[in-house]
């Protein structure tokens, strides 16, 4: 832990001999991929023999050792004590290169930064052969662990032990190997991870009530609906958003939306707000149409004798007849029917609510691919921001 001492209380100064290169070379790499400093391109090694050892900036930059962060401080350490092991390594590159040790390695760094020099330490290890043992308490790097753990199809690459105090005497601490993030939630802050559901909820922004339905049934899982608030409307005294201003928001408002991820009705061209860093999607369609004119087309390609129109007893003309009954017609043709007036379509389904909503859960369960992606992408914006809080993210996949 002596990186951790301050700059200002030790002695230490620029050496006066020149860098090594291959010392120069990765030390500059370090600092562009962990906390993206230009300024440590030609790095300046700093020291003060058995208290500090690390880097500074370049001569030319506007800054110096003097004033760098804790942060930075404690990167160039890491580093040194890093090419050490490069310098000194065999031959035998089947040879078990060293073991690493770090204690509190999060310690002054930015979670985004946790996690650039926690892959840094993990691409390096795995590439030189070298066991890395680092100590945390950061629920943020935690959580990134459990995802890592997910993508590696070799689970031993990163092994999460946690040290619990829980029902212990005489401290005979436990060992428990890869807790559950619940587990490590709880040991850390002596807190069950449930409780936070009242206390951070990422806000689901949709068109209208028959949006957030849809929405609702595609996540489905009680656990993941419970870290979600859904609005449908942002004016009382206007019933639904139009994606208009859903847009407009998206364009001036980013800061509004930090906790936010807006969901488009699939007929809206979302290209003139790509370029926006908020988070936005659009709902699952085969036609990219409207939910109502998407249920109606739904509706009309299925056969005669499949199982949705025996299980609600009720013939496909059955449908058909109710559709001409507001005058939705010409259903045979896809481009008329994506040019024809949605409001026939708001007034069929306003007119059976009820029976609306069994036939979005069904669409849903047959349209299993196109939902699937659109799961797998709530699920990352979703748990993007989760992260962003430290907090354990959710899971829409069976």
């Amino acid at each position: 832990m002596k990186r951790l001492l301050p700059i200002v209380d030790t002695n230490a100064k620029p050496i006066d001999e020149k860098t090594e290169k291959s010392l120069a070379k990765f030390v500059a790499d370090g600092y562009m991929k962990i906390l993206q400093k230009e300024a440590f391109a030609n790095p300046v090694e700093i020291i003060d023999k058995g208290k500090k050892q690390t880097f500074g900036p370049g001569k030319n930059e506007v800054y110096d050792y003097k004033t760098i962060s804790s942060g930075e401080d404690n990167i160039g350490n890491i580093l040194s004590k890093m090419h050490a092991f490069l310098k000194y390594k065999t031959t035998n590159k089947e040879e078990l290169q060293g073991i690493f040790c770090i204690d509190e390695i999060e310690a002054s760094l930015h979670p985004v930064a946790q996690v650039n020099l926690f892959n840094f330490i993990f691409n390096w290890a795995k590439n030189n052969n070298i066991q890395v043992v680092i100590n945390t308490h950061s629920l943020y790097l935690i959580q990134y662990v459990f995802e890592m753990q997910e993508k590696l199809k070799n689970n031993n690459d990163v092994v999460l032990n946690m040290i619990s105090t829980a029902y212990v005497r005489d401290n005979n601490y436990n060992i428990i190997k890869n807790p559950t993030y619940s587990e490590a939630y709880k040991e850390l802050t002596l807190k069950d991870v449930d409780d936070i559901d009242n206390v951070y909820k990422v806000n689901i922004i949709c068109e209208d009530d028959v949006a957030e339905y849809f929405l609702k049934r595609i996540i489905s899982k009680k656990n993941a609906l419970s870290r979600l608030n859904f609005i449908h409307s942002l004016n009382d005294y206007v019933e639904g958003n139009g994606c208009n201003n859903l847009k407009a928001l998206i364009k001036n408002g980013q800061r509004l939306l930090e906790n936010s991820i807006i969901i488009f009705d699939p007929d809206v061209n979302t290209e003139d707000i790509r370029k926006y860093k908020s988070k936005f999607l659009s709902l699952p369609s085969e036609y990219e149409m409207p939910i109502e004119k998407e249920i109606v087309r739904f509706i009309y390609d299925l056969p005669g004798d499949d199982e949705f129109f025996i299980k609600l007893k009720k013939e496909r003309n059955w449908f058909l007849n109710e559709f001409a009954r507001f005058d939705i017609n010409n259903l045979n043709n896809l481009d008329l029917m994506e040019k024809d007036n949605v409001r026939k379509y708001k007034n069929w389904s306003n007119s059976c609510q009820s029976a609306f909503k069994k036939y979005i859960t069904y669409y849903i369960k047959r349209e299993k691919n196109i939902v699937d992606d659109f799961r797998i992408q709530l699920q990352k914006q979703v748990n993007d921001l989760l992260l962003d809080k430290g907090l354990p993210g959710i899971e829409l996949l069976k």
